[in-house]
């Protein structure tokens, strides 16, 4: 039996903390605000993006220390 999952969102967007604040602030804004249907870049529709938290990831990171793939402690 095949199962499918939904669609898997793109790799997130990571932003530098040593940009100006101001800067993220309306980056954030703009990617919040992309109205639903826009082509991304590499030409899928998007339905939008939201805000993640590195802690958001720790269950893949966990598989990944279960699969070996990365060492316990690290976010690599």
């Amino acid at each position: 039996m095949l199962w499918e999952s939904a669609p898997i969102p793109h790799t997130p967007f990571l932003v530098s903390r040593d940009l100006p604040p101001d800067l993220i602030e309306k980056m954030k804004e703009a990617f919040l605000t992309v109205p639903p249907g826009l082509q991304d870049i590499v030409g899928t529709y998007a339905s939008g993006y939201t805000l993640v938290e590195a802690s958001d990831y720790e269950p893949i990171q966990q598989l990944r220390i279960q699969l070996h793939l990365a060492a316990e402690g690290t976010s690599k």
